[in-house]
């Protein structure tokens, strides 16, 4: 859903291309980035953009993790970085 203050109504947006598994141990790191948003799924390790003006989602990456650790990802200075729980870091370097 997205919502567009200073309204508090949601509103329904198109839903990620792909099922995602939600479950007790499920983790998201989202953030925005020149006017569109990202979601990094922990459990499948999949790096989504979406674009409100089109109301599409793009998958830009699956990023090659260690299974069962924890993964978490953020947006610093135009690039994606991603770590997890064991030191291990990435950095997408693609389009955003």
């Amino acid at each position: 859903f997205a919502l567009t203050p200073p309204s508090t109504a949601l509103t329904a947006i198109t839903p990620i291309p792909e099922a995602e598994y939600i479950g007790p141990s499920q983790r998201f790191s989202t953030w925005t980035s020149g006017g569109k948003a990202y979601l990094f799924d922990d459990n499948t390790s999949n790096l989504f953009s979406y674009d409100p003006g089109s109301d599409t989602w793009t998958k830009l990456s699956t990023l090659i993790t260690t299974a069962g650790v924890a993964v978490y990802a953020i947006e610093y200075n135009g690039r994606i970085y991603a770590w997890d729980d064991q030191g291990d870091i990435w950095a997408y370097t693609g389009a955003m």
